[in-house]
């Protein structure tokens, strides 16, 4: 993340729990690449909190999909709709001005992360966040 609140340049990069894929994988789904293209935007609302409030936020997606469905806060699909419904609960509590941009994958600047592929980041003087993922006790409550 660059931001003018915060000092330096911030990331994070985590795997999601097992629990939590294996509910978005409910009913034989076998990739759920458009829930996982969701989920970070879910943990940094959530990890940076405090940055985010009250600010305009440019957040780079390289999935369409999963940019229509956080322009729309819908999705056809029961588990991105559940992150989303968090997504929404977020901006409720810690409101921002969001523009989602699809970008190609290579110019991502989030994609290193995404890999767990930190050495870039590191390397220009960026720091790793600990990502606040929600447990799947709060997607089961977000999901109904």
């Amino acid at each position: 993340m660059i931001s003018p609140r915060a000092s330096t340049l911030l990331f994070f990069g985590d795997t999601v729990q097992n629990e939590t894929v294996d509910r978005w994988c409910a009913g034989g789904k076998k990739q759920p690449v458009g829930q996982a293209e969701i989920w970070p935007v879910l943990a940094a609302k959530r990890t940076w909190r405090n940055l985010l409030a009250h600010a305009r936020v440019l957040w780079f997606l390289d999935n369409e999909s999963a940019r229509e469905a956080l322009v729309k806060s819908y999705s056809p699909v029961d588990a991105s709709r559940e992150i989303l419904w968090m997504v929404a609960k977020e901006e409720a509590v810690t409101p921002t001005l969001s523009w989602f941009a699809r970008v190609p994958t290579l110019s991502n600047p989030a994609d290193d992360p995404s890999r767990l592929e930190f050495g870039p980041l590191l390397k220009a003087g960026a720091v790793a966040a600990l990502a606040d993922q929600p447990s799947l006790r709060e997607l089961l409550q977000a999901g109904g």
